[in-house]
């Protein structure tokens, strides 16, 4: 008998408990009917009173009943629930909540209804779960290579955009510091949603552009907490940034003024010139060409827009040597003049 008293006062403890977790949250008393059986069922029942006006406060899904009824509803399309299957019982008060998901969390029950005969239409709020994603943008040539540790031009804009809506979720600016050639950043998690893809595009840029050309698209993917109450790891987001590059033209000019005997004279064939990156570390020679008729052209592979070159007019024996600075823009025509003296 004992034993029967202990686990007796277990059942009513435990169903006492819930209904005042139910009254701490808002719920009024009145509407708790508790009963509690050794070996026979607990319970614990919402009355339907006002059932229309019922909202259920935030934790209480978890000290109600089991679930009873399952569904799914496919893109927004409202969907019968089956009373009749005897999973509803005539006369019961139920609510309706979306269990979470990886794309979905923390969405709040409907409001209590009552199997009465009328049709009820429930309209649930959904709250789409979101994701840390770390941006980090790096030079699209390879560690070898001489640009690789070429700062980026500033400033640069990119522009993330829901890929299906083109809709502009954020813009973020890369201002410095000066000489970085890696940009890190964190994008706002509040308008990345897990399961939804984006496109990130570098707009209004002069300078560099993605290795995509146009678009960079990346899937925000659910991270989960390494362990149980852990803050999980941000999704890495990679991108290549291309320096924007353009070919050079080479014109060999005669520089003594229109006045001289000397300025009809043309400017010899088959003399040597190399192209010269003015950085912030060694000169480095990028190109070697030869100009025929005057004329050069150096190809676009290692001509980048933003940085500064010299062209190298080296002393021969039909020329002195003769040396002209250009910057490379992207409106610039292309075409930069040295003016060689015959030897």
């Amino acid at each position: 008998r004992e034993q029967m008293d202990v686990r007796c006062a277990l059942s009513q403890a435990r169903v006492l408990a819930c209904k005042d977790a139910l009254v701490a949250m808002g719920v009024a008393s009145g509407r708790i009917a508790v009963s509690w059986a050794v070996g026979g069922e607990d319970r614990l029942t919402l009355s339907a009173e006002a059932s229309r006006e019922s909202v259920l406060p935030e934790g209480a899904l978890s000290l109600l009943g089991p679930e009873c009824a399952l569904g799914t509803v496919r893109d927004g399309r409202s969907e019968p629930l089956d009373v009749y299957a005897g999973a509803l019982k005539y006369g019961g008060a139920y609510v309706v909540h979306v269990p979470d998901t990886l794309a979905i969390g923390g969405c709040r029950a409907s409001r209590l209804f009552r199997v009465d005969g009328d049709e009820h239409s429930i309209d649930l709020p959904l709250r789409r779960k979101t994701s840390p994603v770390h941006l980090v943008v790096r030079a699209a040539h390879p560690d070898g290579h001489w640009a690789a540790r070429l700062p980026f031009p500033t400033p640069i804009r990119l522009v993330v955009r829901h890929k299906a809506l083109g809709i502009a979720v954020e813009e973020l600016f890369h201002r410095g510091p000066p000489g970085s050639c890696e940009w890190r950043a964190t994008l706002r998690q509040d308008e990345l949603f897990v399961g939804e893809t984006y496109a990130l595009q570098v707009e209004g840029t002069d300078g560099v552009q993605s290795v995509e050309r146009e678009t960079h698209s990346f899937l925000v993917a659910p991270v989960p907490p390494p362990y149980p109450g852990a803050t999980p790891q941000p999704q890495e987001l990679l991108l290549h940034l291309q320096r924007a590059s353009r070919p050079l033209t080479v014109r060999l000019v005669n520089p003594f003024p229109t006045s001289h005997w000397a300025a009809c004279l043309p400017v010899p064939n088959g003399v040597p010139l190399a192209l010269v990156h003015e950085g912030n570390a060694a000169l480095r020679e990028v190109a070697r060409e030869v100009a025929f008729d005057g004329l050069a052209r150096l190809p676009a592979l290692d001509v980048f827009v933003g940085e500064t070159y010299t062209v190298k007019v080296p002393e021969t024996a039909l020329n002195d040597a003769a040396e002209q600075q250009t910057a490379i823009t992207s409106v610039a025509n292309g075409t930069v003049d040295v003016g060689v003296i015959r030897a």
